[in-house]
């Protein structure tokens, strides 16, 4: 669970440095224009769909999960 949860927050940084990243080149930039500029780079892309899994896996499947259940 903390291992999940540190992957993560890593995922998260790593999103964050590059939208910082992509604002700081162009102050004027739109949100479009930076979320262009930030999925351009394919370790962007690969940390967005890992915090999509995550937050999709904990708080959908995890919730349809019985683990008491016997088949």
């Amino acid at each position: 669970m903390i291992a999940g949860i540190l992957v993560f927050l890593l995922c998260l940084a790593a999103l964050l440095v590059s939208a910082w990243a992509a604002r700081a080149a162009d102050p004027h930039a739109t949100v479009v224009e930076l979320f262009d500029r930030a999925l351009a780079d394919r370790t962007v892309k690969l940390a967005m769909l890992v915090c999509w899994w995550w937050i999709g896996w904990h708080f959908l499947v995890a919730q349809t999960v019985d683990p008491g259940a016997v088949m």
